[in-house]
């Protein structure tokens, strides 16, 4: 039914890279909604499986269609020819997503909807945002980020929940995303230039990217922190950048050979970068996690 190219492109394993941004809307539901129920925890669960195994799979998927990459994209170092049946999963997967949300609130699959639409204008060879590089970039900051947490709230029976924090959520998970993001284009400049693509990368150079990266982990940061420190005090964010430290040492370093030898911005190193990162954002916000949820 499906090749086996298809399944490759769906790059399931590339979701855990997104989960830092789910589980932040997780920390935020816990911790500023007055509910205490578990039709919000069931919400969130629902919300999970519809992100990362249907929404998130499918975006891949299309994606990589349009692309048609021979090089490394994403995490495959050696992509499939994506043929007529990657495009066909992405839908199938589309429709069971928008169809799940549906019955979970109409207003979730309204903001999935329109993250779809978002998702395939930036890839589509007709529009194709991605090769602006301002514009691509910003459809990345606000859609992965922050609108993943605005849509995962109305996943929720929440009668009400602290917008202000919420939001701020929210807009951390942009900034951090949209810093690991042009990290990820750093090694493909060749071949997006082939494709006639400008990413944020390219414009930025290099080093540029290194640069522009780390100020918006700062920011992202910096706005995670002051959120933090008010609902739960200093020791949990010191925990938190505890948790953070390895990611953080490991892209000091790498960042520093780049500087000297720009080759060293390969896929293998971004790959292994990305999810030293990953993992360790995942753990850090599941021990934000502990306090609320035994209280919840």
């Amino acid at each position: 039914m499906f090749s086996k190219a298809a399944i490759q492109h769906l790059r399931l394993r590339f979701s855990l890279l997104l989960l830092p941004v789910f589980l932040l809307s997780v920390y935020g539901v816990v911790s500023f909604s007055d509910n205490s129920s578990t039709l919000v925890l069931d919400g969130l669960f629902y919300a999970f499986f519809i992100w990362h195994l249907c929404i998130y799979p499918a975006s891949n998927a299309y994606n990589s269609y349009q692309d048609q990459d021979a090089a490394s994209i994403g995490d495959l170092k050696n992509p499939l020819i994506a043929d007529r049946s990657v495009l066909n999963i992405s839908i199938i997967l589309n429709a069971i997503g928008l169809i799940a949300a549906y019955l979970i609130n109409p207003f979730f699959m309204a903001f999935i909807l329109v993250y779809i639409i978002s998702s395939q204008v930036y890839s589509w060879r007709k529009i194709r945002l991605k090769r602006f590089p301002i514009v691509g970039f910003l459809v990345i900051f606000a859609f992965q980020g922050f609108w993943v947490l605005v849509a995962n709230r109305f996943a929720c029976n929440i009668s009400s929940i602290d917008m202000k924090s919420y939001c701020l959520l929210g807009l951390a998970a942009s900034f951090m995303f949209g810093g690991g993001y042009p990290i990820t284009q750093i090694y493909q400049h060749t071949q997006d230039k082939e494709d006639g693509v400008k990413t944020i990368s390219m414009l930025l150079g290099i080093r540029g990217t290194l640069i522009f990266s780390g100020i918006m982990n700062v920011i992202g940061l910096a706005i995670l922190g002051f959120v933090v420190i008010q609902n739960q005090g200093w020791l949990y964010m010191a925990l938190y950048l505890l948790i953070l430290a390895p990611s953080l040492y490991y892209f000091s370093k790498w960042a520093a050979q780049v500087f000297k030898v720009e080759s060293k911005a390969n896929f293998e190193n971004v790959m292994r970068m990305t999810w030293i990162s990953a993992i360790c954002n995942n753990i850090a916000i599941l021990v934000l996690l502990l306090k609320p949820l035994i209280s919840f």
